[in-house]
């Protein structure tokens, strides 16, 4: 059996009313799991119900994929519809359940990973809580998920840095995923003067990135990076399940206009 770190995604999803809330929560809404081709995974979730009446839960799994400006949207699909899917590897114990009030209860989820699996898919395990309105007759369909990133051990992860372009103090271009697996990372960037010194760091915004897709980046370079060449380092980490390293070297003017000296993808 195998139980690795958390990495996945809450999706609160209000069909038909704002006036309703979720009794059911989920001990996390995120998991990343290291997977061998063949294997079989093991593992549990923990869900709670909060409030003051009995509810019927049904479990299921539901393909997702990030979508422009891949800042963490999501779009949603029935299992094996998008070429992430993990099809049908997901089983869940029990599958439809009833959570008396104020109680939390474990739901075991197996993962039959196929023996050509190979790269990164993704799946969300939804917790549906399903509830009629007497008011005016509408349906309410309330669900709570974890998302869950497999990645098959020795898959790549690659990156690049494109499409660059420069203003007055900016800093503009596009990551792009040429790997073999999901990437969500929330950059990091320090910039360098020629003597080895930091004169400036900040962060970039998170993005989660299919394969083969851009996301598009803005660093403001700040007021406080004097006139010359410096070397810019992004730091992209994948939540403790390693990093990638960038590196691009640039100069500022007195007028405060950034140019790339030099940009390495």
């Amino acid at each position: 059996m195998k139980r690795l770190a958390l990495f996945s995604i809450l999706t609160l999803i209000l069909l038909s009313s704002t006036s309703a809330f979720a009794d059911i929560s989920l001990d996390n809404y995120r998991e990343r799991l290291d997977i061998t081709p063949g294997e079989e995974i093991q593992g549990t979730i923990a869900v709670r119900n909060f409030g003051t009446t009995d509810v019927v839960v049904k479990a299921y799994p539901e393909d997702f994929i990030y979508t422009y400006p891949f800042d963490g949207k999501k779009e949603f699909n029935p299992i094996g519809a998008n070429p992430y899917s993990c099809k049908d590897w997901i089983t869940l114990l029990p599958a439809e359940f009833t959570l008396p009030a104020a109680q939390m209860r474990n739901i075991a989820y197996i993962i039959k990973v196929p023996e050509d699996a190979k790269g990164g898919y993704c799946t969300t395990i939804i917790f549906e809580d399903k509830r009629t309105e007497n008011q005016g007759g509408t349906g309410l369909v309330l669900r709570v998920g974890r998302s869950l990133l497999l990645e098959t051990k020795g898959a790549k992860k690659d990156l690049k840095v494109k499409n660059l372009t420069t203003g007055e103090d900016t800093i503009k271009g596009d990551f792009y995923n040429s790997g073999e697996l999901i990437l969500v990372s929330k950059p990091v960037y320090t910039i360098v003067n020629s003597s080895g010194a930091t004169v400036a760091r900040g962060e970039l915004q998170e993005f989660y990135l299919p394969v083969g897709e851009k996301a598009s980046f803005k660093l403001k370079v700040p007021n406080k990076v004097p006139v010359g060449t410096f070397t810019l380092e992004l730091n992209f980490s994948f939540s403790g399940k390693g990093a990638l390293l960038k590196d691009l070297v640039f100069s500022k003017d007195e007028a405060g206009q950034v140019m790339i000296v030099k940009a390495e993808e």
